[in-house]
């Protein structure tokens, strides 16, 4: 429960700020694009180029340093964001209520799944299992090669989770 708490009232508080500030910086940057190159197809290629980098940026930290890693979705969500450019505001605002729907629904059926595995599965053991003790003595006493080995797993399994926070910073 608490752990639910601090995802509704701060991780997703951060995330939205984060949404706002990623989004101005896209149409900054796509105004700055446009008029430097006068071209759309110019300036949309550019600032792929530029997620490309972040997106790159993005795998490296994950992979290096921390999994929690946030660049690789920003980058992601702007790849989808610059099919956007130019349209008009009700077609964003209608779209990034589609995306924000989506996201609801696609919580809602996991929690509601979730919470029938919890009651229909057999009891857990209170004892903290051994792969993540390891990869916990990996991170905390091994060597960074150990820790890169630990880390490099932990960093694909939130990749795998990441496509379902793509309709909530989107909608953002």
């Amino acid at each position: 429960m608490a752990f639910l708490l601090i995802c509704t009232l701060v991780y997703s508080k951060f995330v939205a700020l984060f949404a706002f500030i990623f989004g101005h910086g896209f149409a900054l940057q796509m105004r700055s694009l446009r008029r430097a190159l006068a071209d759309e197809r110019a300036a949309r290629s550019a600032y792929r180029r530029r997620l490309l980098f972040l997106l790159l940026l993005g795998i490296a930290h994950g992979c290096l340093l921390y999994f929690g890693d946030i660049l690789t979705l920003y980058a992601s969500v702007g790849f989808l964001l610059v099919l956007y450019a130019g349209s008009r505001p009700r077609r964003r605002a209608s779209h990034a209520t589609r995306a924000l729907v989506a996201y609801a629904g696609i919580t809602a059926l996991l929690a509601g799944a979730l919470g029938l595995y919890d009651r229909t599965a057999p009891p857990k053991s209170a004892q903290i299992p051994a792969d993540a003790m390891k990869r916990f003595a990996a991170a905390s006493d091994g060597t960074y090669a150990q820790y890169l080995g630990a880390n490099v797993g932990d960093y694909l399994s939130m990749l795998g989770a990441a496509p379902l926070a793509l309709p909530f910073v989107l909608g953002m």
